[in-house]
């Protein structure tokens, strides 16, 4: 699911430091709840 693609992507340590990147998968995570 894209949840789980999501969810796999922000626990994977692939590029330190990056609030920014996890604030976009976050508000994607919160359309897709909404949707």
């Amino acid at each position: 699911s894209v949840l789980g693609l999501i969810g796999n992507t922000l626990r994977l340590p692939l590029v330190p430091g990056t609030p920014q990147l996890e604030a976009r998968f976050k508000e994607l995570i919160a359309k897709y709840d909404l949707n």
